[in-house]
């Protein structure tokens, strides 16, 4: 850049701290991808004829344009991938807990969360941390440690 041009530094202050509208705003310190191509497109306006941007430096700054478009819709994307998987996790357990609900009444072996066997009747449901437990008096039996669901009690003989 020649001496005579204008500084792209000045230039882009004066240009982000104006709006459409005349009203001043304060600058941010981050930098979108307008603010970048506007500064791209001053430096090839403001240019010294005589001394013009080398090819290989406008390709690496085009180059590093891409590469902040393309990060700015990553992290668009991985946030909302965050909030569907969010969602979606908040469907699921709700609806393992319906489905669970229809187990109350019924009596079911298997294995409490301490690993004792237990036996008898389900008398309601519970979700901690993220599992599906089955109340059996005192006692809780995560789903995956249920093996078998009765309508009536086993009898012992």
């Amino acid at each position: 850049m020649g001496a005579k041009s204008p500084s792209i530094a000045k230039s882009a202050k004066a240009q982000s701290t104006r709006n459409n509208t005349g009203t001043t705003r304060t600058p941010s310190r981050e930098i979108s991808s307008d603010t970048f191509l506007q500064l791209l497109v001053m430096q090839m306006q403001y240019q010294d004829p005589l001394e013009p941007v080398q090819n290989t430096e406008m390709l690496a700054q085009l180059a590093q344009f891409s590469a902040l478009e393309q990060s700015v819709k990553t992290n668009t994307n991985i946030a909302s991938l965050q909030q569907e998987i969010q969602t979606l996790s908040q469907n699921v357990q709700l609806m393992s807990m319906s489905a669970s609900q229809q187990m109350i009444g019924r009596y079911i072996e298997g294995s409490s969360t301490e690993g004792t066997s237990i036996k008898g009747k389900v008398d309601g449901v519970s979700i901690e941390n993220g599992v599906v437990l089955f109340n059996v008096g005192s006692n809780k039996v995560p789903i995956n440690q249920v093996q078998s669901v009765r309508i009536e009690p086993t009898n012992t003989k």
